[in-house]
């Protein structure tokens, strides 16, 4: 086990020598630190019917009078999300969509994502900088045995979001093809990396990695290099900018998990919380779902309100349509944890180091089953009416 700084910077630098004459940039980054995101959905079985799905013949968007009355009400509880990354990306249009709508509001929720900032999204809990966080499971394992204590009450991303894209014309099709090839991902992101490669059959000794994390498209477009370490939500933007990409999907040869919703367990302990957990979760499902439905309104939506992204909803929506993909539980139960892609996922971080797997109680820090009953106890049928005649046209760039 690395236990300190020194430990792990001499990690790195062995890990990242110089391999078949390409020499590797070395950014000595903390390994317990990466976060992605990404992002999302399933179908729910429900017997409840919502307000807003009574209006399923209207088609509006959230200006209808639900969401209005919603909006003007006083007494929303407040609770504020930490995110891994920028909040201006197109993997989180589930909860902008839910924003939007106003399903969070229909349940008694003022929601304010907030970004990681100056620390680890984990700490911002501890700190009660936010009441809920989405971490990757690598910094929720470690936190967890720094003392953080934690559990996850929704699984945000279901299964292997991370991959590879390589150019269509490169004559890369299989996985073997990339033996012996050089592939651009970050020194810090190997334990996401390499289990990929090692299910695949690839011999990972044999790869030239090149590690700049912020160059990885453009080294990829201009031949650099033959592969970039990718990740749902991610190369479908590159496609889009006009890269003719094709992409050797991750989950296809290692089916593990991702980022989680947690909360602190004194939060998850207090008898008043449990509505409130149970009603973002269900408002989390509407707004996933949403995406499903109406993938062409969600990247609307997306885009106008990050106008800065400087994408049409068009090119934005391959990317949504993948986060529906990412976020759909293989029992499409939304929230559920799959204890076996946790185990796997729990596995290969010891395998690599990362987190003693001893200290880890899968069964005690996984606690999404005791509230997807209710995350999924609403009318789909009504929703889907509803959401398909969503006006399109309706959308303008908007804040929150």
């Amino acid at each position: 086990m690395l236990s300190n700084k020194t430990d792990i910077d001499g990690f790195i630098k062995e890990r990242f020598q110089e391999k078949g004459g390409m020499k590797m940039k070395r950014l000595l980054a903390l390994l317990l630190v990466v976060v992605m995101v990404i992002s999302l959905v399933a179908c729910g079985q429900s017997n409840g019917t919502s307000t807003s799905e009574n209006n399923a013949s209207s088609g509006t968007s959230s200006t209808n009078s639900t969401a209005d009355a919603a909006k003007s009400s006083s007494d929303l509880t407040t609770v504020t999300v930490a995110m891994p990354s920028a909040l201006e990306v197109l993997g989180y249009a589930n909860w902008l969509c839910a924003i939007y709508n106003g399903y969070f509001e229909e349940e008694g929720l003022k929601v304010v994502m907030v970004p990681q900032a100056g620390t680890d999204v984990c700490k911002m809990l501890q700190s009660g900088e936010a009441d809920f966080a989405a971490p990757a499971p690598a910094l929720l394992f470690t936190a967890s045995i720094s003392g953080i204590d934690m559990k996850v009450v929704y699984q945000h991303d279901c299964n292997n979001i991370f991959g590879f894209a390589v150019m269509a014309n490169s004559g890369i099709n299989t996985w073997s093809d990339l033996n012996n090839k050089s592939i651009v991902t970050d020194s810090s992101w190997y334990y996401l990396c390499d289990p990929v490669l090692e299910a695949a059959g690839v011999d990972v000794d044999s790869i030239d990695f090149v590690s700049a994390a912020d160059e990885r498209s453009v080294l990829l477009s201009a031949g650099t290099v033959s592969a970039a370490f990718t990740w749902q939500k991610e190369w479908q933007l590159w496609q889009a900018e006009g890269m003719d990409i094709k992409y050797l999907n991750g989950e296809d040869v290692l089916k593990n998990t991702s980022n989680a919703l947690v909360c602190l367990t004194s939060y998850y302990e207090d008898p008043q919380n449990a509505k409130i957990i149970q009603a973002l979760g269900r408002g989390l499902a509407k707004g996933t779902y949403f995406c499903e439905c109406n993938p062409d309104a969600a990247a609307a939506i997306t885009v106008n309100r990050w106008p800065t992204l400087g994408i049409t909803a068009a090119e934005a929506k391959p990317s949504i349509e993948a986060l529906v993909t990412c976020a759909t539980p293989d029992s499409h139960v939304y929230g559920e944890s799959d204890m076996d892609r946790w185990k796997v996922t729990l596995d290969w971080l010891a395998k690599y180091n990362i987190v003693d797997s001893s200290k880890i109680d899968l069964n005690s820090l996984l606690k999404s089953s005791e509230f997807t009953e209710a995350y999924n106890n609403w009318d789909t049928t009504a929703f889907k009416n509803t959401a398909e005649k969503f006006d399109v046209s309706s959308v303008k760039n908007w804040t929150d």
